[in-house]
């Protein structure tokens, strides 16, 4: 791949410098350069201090492709260069990543002074960066819908996730699909009704319709085995009718030809209507008939027996999982289906975590920063925006491993109309509250000085803490960085 550099300067004007206009070659300074202070000590070597050395970029650039244009581009680029700091994008097989700089040298000669082509202007263009490479990474609160149950769980922990450990070996349990898919079958369930811990909800119409799931794909990916314990569970109710008559429900495995069936009670007449029962059961898949010329309608499902079943109810899915070993845990999706937490508001790293009855006013946010500083650095700059209406003074907190890494806020209210945006960038840290019409007033001077103030983000996983009104809303902007890509 073609090493890539644009720059755009102050104003918002874009222009690259690998092209037949403007041709760029030996580029030097992309890398990164230490000053190390040591002690010695007869054969060692004590690091004493380390600073970074301000990097250089220098290139050579042709101009023009012909001898006619060589001036006129030069001009061009000469007055693109009037408007400075520029941002370089530089885009390799590493990825693409940004840097500003100033404008360092630029020089000028005539043409017929060049070895490369005497035709052409060929000049040195030097740029000294100002900052660290660097892509924005933004999180953004999200509200949601209560789960009612949140208030039988009280306090939720969670550890780091490991996808390893009670893993869910179902795909798309999350979303399922009602339309028969791969590697869900079609057990007819006709509607979504919403979702219950993460999961959609679906609705059958008659006791043997529900969510289908494939053997044959539980093979293909080699998740099971025929000696282990396995554990499938899904969460169920009835609906619509007055469920007394109904004794149980059951989780079949079939094999279309052969059935074997572990009818696991589930005392419905202790159930109010549109209560949710989890239905749990324990295996081995050696005791399964799988037939091969049926592969694709051997299949796990939940049925409620003809004899027990009301009339005129509907029955409910939610949330199925398999795992490996004699105990349902908690639901998660599968780690393929990348939505490895469910529930934003409800985990937190470490010991953070939201009571049931979470406070109106608080908001939770995870973030998880890849900078990479060498030791330098503790932290990326951030851009925080708190959008009113806010009717208490707006607070955060930046909590990493336990410990209150940084904090902020601000003694001021915010109109439903009103932004106070706080920004933590070294070249342009500032705290202000922007008005409707772009307006804006400086309103550090009402900043909470028993507080860190203008918080970095924290190299790693953290959580960040918000004090806020119910319908206030925050965003953050930080800066994912490295010395050397």
């Amino acid at each position: 791949m073609v090493e890539k550099f644009e720059l755009t300067n102050a104003i918002g004007i874009s222009v690259g410098i690998n092209n037949f206009k403007l041709m760029s070659y030996t580029p030097t300074g992309l890398g990164v350069k230490f000053n190390n202070n040591y002690n010695n000590y007869q054969t060692y070597f004590k690091l004493t201090k380390q600073s970074l050395s301000q990097g250089q970029f220098n290139a050579k650039i042709l101009f023009g492709s012909v001898v006619s244009e060589t001036f006129d581009s030069f001009q061009k680029f000469s007055e693109f260069l009037a408007y400075q700091p520029y941002t370089m994008t530089y885009t390799s097989d590493s990825g693409t990543w940004n840097r500003e700089a100033m404008l360092s040298e630029m020089t000028k000669s005539e043409i017929g002074s060049s070895s490369y082509d005497p035709n052409l202007l060929d000049e040195s263009f030097t740029l000294e960066f100002i900052n660290n490479w660097y892509n924005n990474k933004s999180a953004e609160y999200k509200s949601y819908d209560p789960d009612p149950n949140l208030g039988t769980y009280g306090k939720i922990y969670r550890p780091k996730y490991d996808q390893y450990v009670n893993r869910n070996l179902l795909l798309d349990s999350l979303t399922q699909t009602k339309s028969g898919t791969w590697p869900w079958g079609n057990g007819g369930w006709t509607e979504e009704w919403g979702t219950y811990l993460g999961s959609k909800i679906y609705r059958t119409p008659l006791r043997w319709d529900n969510a289908r799931y494939s053997y044959k794909d539980l093979l293909d990916r080699g998740v099971i085995n025929t000696t282990d314990d396995f554990t499938y569970s899904v969460y169920f109710r009835v609906v619509g009718e007055d469920p007394a008559g109904m004794s149980y429900a059951s989780i079949k495995f079939i094999s279309e030809a052969t059935t074997k069936d572990w009818n696991v009670p589930v005392r419905l007449t202790s159930l109010k209507e549109g209560e949710w029962t989890r239905i749990v059961v324990t295996f081995k898949f050696k005791d399964i008939k799988y037939d091969p010329a049926r592969d694709y309608k051997n299949s796990i499902r939940v049925e409620v027996p003809e004899a027990t079943r009301a009339p005129g109810a509907r029955y409910e899915f939610a949330a199925p999982k398999l795992e490996r070993g004699n105990t349902a845990t908690d639901w998660t999706p599968a780690p393929e289906d990348k939505l490895a937490i469910p529930f934003e508001y409800a985990y937190a790293p470490y010991y953070v975590y939201q009571e049931s009855n979470r406070p109106s006013n608080e908001k939770v946010m995870s973030l998880n920063n890849k900078s990479q500083y060498f030791g330098l650095q503790s932290g990326s700059p951030s851009v925080i925006t708190v959008k009113g209406p806010c009717s208490v003074n707006p607070t955060w907190t930046v909590v990493q491993k336990g410990n209150v890494v940084a904090t902020d806020g601000f003694a001021l209210k915010l109109t439903d109309n009103q932004q106070l945006v706080v920004s933590s960038h070294p070249e342009d840290q500032y705290a202000r509250l922007y008005n409707p019409d772009g307006s804006y007033v400086d309103v550090s001077q009402l900043q909470d000085y028993t507080k860190t103030n203008f918080v970095q983000i924290p190299e790693g996983e953290s959580t960040v803490l918000f004090y806020l009104d119910a319908d206030s809303d925050v965003n953050i902007t930080f800066k994912e960085e490295r010395l050397l890509v």
